[in-house]
């Protein structure tokens, strides 16, 4: 996953409890496989919210990338002819990193989640997403609550990349009624509100993602190894899995149905976890509210600006 992500676009990821980055250009994938676990796109490992956005756009984007950056061209008058002459212009072309038709299924899932979410955008405008969570520990208790909350995706043409959480250290994230705050929430409600502003004030036309194709193989989980056996059972009446009184329901919804075989592990989950860059960030805006700290980044098809406000 981390190489994944590399691909995309990012360059730094924090390890756990680490204040200097690990340089994703300097490091082999052997090294990248030793210092992060797989799961790199459920919010474990920090990154820059610029370079997140950036992760973002290319999946938005169909799985090409395109560098970040803040200068599209500089031009200059020419005296004698009075008309304007590049002087530098950035490479905006963008190279294919990850397949049109995995990226497709990874688009349609995300799409899911924002309407699973309640965050469609105005108009009916097509948006793909993935909310995310990262816990916060103070010790005292039992409770474990949110200390790190994102909401990423965007249009074909966007991408917007929101995180929240402590600027200087990880603070718990509450919401106004007391409640801990979830990346569909707060994180996500500035992320509609950014695209549908962004999108009217740029009078931008409405654009679909690509239709889905189906990619992958149903009988494994999305990191590619199949599922261990299922071992028989032989609880009361329940032999090799046949359901019966004394049967734990291995063979049906819970082992061999839905979850595992199913919707789960060779559905959703397949898909997301093919590359979504899904990780909060550490350079925040200004900070406000109780040490907490809005980092909104936005990223077009061809480029990214980064906003940086606090909250």
């Amino acid at each position: 996953m981390a190489e994944t992500a590399k691909e995309a676009g990012l360059t730094h990821i924090f390890q756990d409890g680490k204040t200097t980055p690990v340089d994703l250009t300097k490091t082999s994938t052997d090294a990248l496989g030793k210092d992060f676990d797989d799961e790199i796109g459920f919010g474990q490992y920090r990154v820059v919210p610029l370079e997140h956005a950036e992760g973002v756009a290319t999946i938005v984007g169909g799985g090409v990338h395109h560098v970040a950056h803040f200068v599209k061209k500089v031009t200059q008058v020419n005296a004698d002819t009075g008309t304007k002459d590049t002087l530098l212009s950035e490479n905006t072309s963008g190279n294919r990193v990850f397949p049109a038709a995995e990226t497709s299924n990874e688009l349609g899932v995300m799409q899911k989640i924002v309407q699973a979410d309640d965050l469609d955008l105005k108009s009916g405008r097509e948006s793909a997403a993935k909310s995310g969570t990262w816990e916060y520990d103070d010790g005292k208790d039992s409770h474990i609550g949110s200390g790190d909350c994102w909401f990423v995706g965007g249009i074909p043409q966007l991408a917007v990349t929101v995180w929240v959480g402590g600027k200087e250290k990880k603070v718990e994230l509450k919401l106004k009624d007391g409640r801990d705050m979830f990346g569909a929430s707060v994180p996500g409600e500035i992320w509609r509100q950014v695209l549908n502003n962004s999108t009217k004030a740029l009078d931008m036309k409405q654009a679909d993602f690509p239709d889905r194709i189906s990619t992958g193989d149903p009988t494994k989980f999305g990191n590619g190894v199949a599922p261990p056996p299922q071992a028989p059972q032989n609880n009361g009446n329940c032999f090799l899995g046949v359901i019966g009184a004394g049967c734990d329901n291995n063979g049906g919804q819970n082992n061999g149905g839905q979850n595992n075989g199913g919707q789960n592990n060779g559905g959703q989950n397949g898909g997301t976890n093919g590359g979504t860059v899904g990780v909060p960030g550490t350079n925040g805006g200004n900070n406000g509210n109780g040490g907490q700290n809005n980092d909104v980044t936005v990223v077009p098809g061809q480029g990214a600006t980064n906003g940086g406000n606090g909250g």
